[in-house]
């Protein structure tokens, strides 16, 4: 006897587009890619650019923390973990480079975390000064 076939069909199953998927992120049952929920820290001291990204940012279902300076976000990293940092460069107190480094130096908690520098400075070498820190 013929052992059973399956029929078939043009499209994937969702279980074998999950399969597919594999690095690139789960998918639902129909394919489509699920979003997972990230806790991410804005650091911004123009209050309007942080409100901003924190409505964005919350209306995509993500959790978000906002400080305004860089030396808040040295603190908080240290006894909070998140899944992305969003860092202004140029702030009061603590500005986004020694934040970064600082975070980096410490060698715990967040060491590893992505840090996007979020600025309006286009300027030459502002780009090796943000891949420094």
């Amino acid at each position: 006897s013929q052992a059973p076939t399956r029929p078939k069909s043009t499209a994937a199953s969702g279980a074998s587009q999950a399969k597919k998927a594999g690095a690139a992120g789960a998918v639902d049952a129909k394919g489509k890619p699920v979003q997972r929920k990230m806790r991410i820290l804005v650091v911004e001291d123009h209050w309007a650019n942080r409100k901003m990204l924190q409505s964005m940012l919350s209306q995509q279902g993500h959790e978000i923390d906002c400080v305004e300076n860089g030396l808040e976000a040295v603190n908080i990293t240290a006894h909070k973990f998140f899944d992305l940092v969003l860092m202004d460069c140029d702030m009061p107190v603590m500005d986004g480079w020694q934040s970064t480094a600082t975070i980096r130096e410490r060698k715990a908690l967040n060491e590893n975390t992505p840090i996007i520098a979020v600025t309006a400075n286009a300027m030459k070498g502002d780009r090796d000064k943000c891949i420094a820190a």
